[in-house]
């Protein structure tokens, strides 16, 4: 009992890949990570950066190693999988955004004008799998978890993510404090920025009942930065904008399981020729997004933990 994986609110016994992300579903989340399987999902986190120390040429970040559980176990896999178990910097968790923002093509974050860090550039994620993924992004702004985000006149996808405290005793989670973060990629159809926003122990009072989650808590701090960044670099508003829909191929429908079946995508090391499909579910196609044109850059607001 002790390990069971629960939902914030009632979810359909039946999900989507999209609904999973868009409504942010614990559950499907982690037998989404139980059906890709745990070595495989490991490839996929190391190829990321997510074990090793940022790389940015400053001395704060070498302090900045992610913790991973001690002994790694299928109850590991499902936990990392909804953002327990792997404490990372906003700095490894925006240069995994900008991966999939940069068409499945790992970015590594440096302060030095044009220079090539090792392993910028090498594919983790197919083309169409990165597309998926940011459709999936952007129904969490119009329709999902981070309906608090949007910004009128800006194409903005992004995902929520509320993690328990850890104990100071590291036995267990506090049940009042948490650790609220929301990351943003924009404009969805052609990227350009990644933007992390991560809040300790915040608490939202303006509605009936206070609320510790991301989506009442970091995700209006995300929409307040970019109404005031975006005119700085030169983003203007689009007034004409309106949400981009999402179409099923050949009038197929989202499977909609309860373990997301298909195959396993084999891991990133089978070959730099390889491109590797994640499993998504149909409805994740966007027709109209073109592919990305250049490395998204990086923007984070939080300190390096």
């Amino acid at each position: 009992r002790r390990s069971r994986v629960r939902d914030m609110h009632r979810m359909p016994p039946l999900m989507s890949v999209t609904d999973i992300v868009r409504r942010s579903s614990n559950v499907g989340s982690a037998r989404l990570a139980l059906a890709v399987t745990t070595p495989v999902f490991k490839e996929y986190l190391d190829a990321l950066g997510m074990f090793a120390p940022s790389p940015l040429e400053m001395a704060e970040a070498r302090q900045s190693r992610p913790l991973t559980p001690g002994k790694w176990t299928e109850l590991s896999t499902m936990n990392i999988a909804f953002g327990h178990g792997l404490a990372v910097s906003p700095m490894h968790l925006a240069a995994a955004y900008a991966t999939v923002a940069n068409g499945g093509r790992r970015v590594v974050p440096t302060l030095l004008k044009g220079h090539v860090p090792d392993g910028a550039g090498e594919r983790v994620f197919s083309e169409k799998a990165a597309r998926q993924t940011l459709a999936m992004l952007r129904t969490v702004v119009t329709d999902g978890t981070g309906r608090r985000a949007r910004v009128k006149g800006y194409e903005l996808g992004g995902k929520t993510g509320t993690a328990d405290k850890p104990l100071e005793n590291g036995r267990g989670y506090a049940t009042d404090r948490v650790l609220a973060t929301f990351a943003a990629v924009f404009p969805i159809s052609d990227p350009e920025y990644v933007l992390i926003v991560t809040m300790d122990e915040p608490t939202d009072r303006s509605g009936q009942y206070p609320s510790r989650q991301a989506s009442r808590t970091a995700a209006p701090a995300v929409a307040q930065s970019i109404r005031r960044i975006a005119p700085i670099l030169g983003l203007r508003p689009r007034p004409d904008l309106v949400p981009i829909g999402l179409d099923v191929p050949d009038g197929g429908a989202p499977a909609l399981v309860p373990i997301v079946g298909g195959a396993a995508p084999r891991p990133p090391s089978a070959g730099a020729a390889a491109t590797v499909p994640v499993v998504v579910d149909e409805s994740g196609v966007l027709t109209t997004m073109p592919p990305p044109r250049a490395r998204p850059r990086l923007i984070t607001a939080g300190a390096v933990q």
